[in-house]
Formats: structure tokens, sequence, C-alpha cells
């Protein structure tokens, strides 16, 4: 298994040394080790079609679609973070006029 210069990958830290090896790495195993200091980190795979090279050099060079985006949540979606709470809507009040 390669990586890019510099890099190394989860699946070769592991000692798989094929596709068919690393496909048969238990996930728990890939799980635990993306959480070691200096682990590498997943992110988008520059295939150089849809996401054709590093995304914040395609920012800075102004080489991507400029489109719009709406962004919201929902009032429990910050519970997968830390537990359930319960938001009402005086306290969202509150917090979006900080």
């Amino acid at each position: 298994m390669t990586a890019p210069p510099g890099e190394t990958t989860q699946v070769a830290e592991s000692g798989a040394a094929t596709p068919a090896e690393a496909r048969a790495l238990p996930a728990e195993k890939l799980e635990a080790a993306q959480h070691d200091k200096g682990a590498p980190r997943f992110g988008p795979v520059m295939d150089g079609h849809v996401i054709p090279g590093d995304q914040t050099l395609l920012w800075q060079q102004k080489r991507f679609n400029d489109v719009p985006v709406l962004v919201g949540t929902t009032s429990d979606e910050a519970a997968v973070f830390g537990g359930r709470r319960t938001v009402t809507p005086e306290l969202c009040h509150d917090r979006s006029r900080r």
C-alpha cells in the first residue's frame, strides 16, 4: 500500500501490504488506529476529476465553483457530540443573540 510522499496510511501502519490484506483488517482495528497521536486523518480523495487537487489550494487560487450553500441544523443535532440536551425556544433565542 502506498501513500503520497512524506505521508503514511493507517493501512500501511497496520501491517497490511496489499489491498486484500487491508480488506481483511477488522473495522475495530482501523477505528482505534485513527485516534492514535499523529494518525492520518480521513478526508476527500483527490481523484483528479471530481476533486482535482488540494481543496485549500484550489480555494486560494479561486479554482472552484462559487455555489451558494444553505446550512442549518436541528435543535438536537448537537446531541450527536455529547448526549441529549433539551433546547427550548428561549434557550435558542438567547444563544442566537450572543
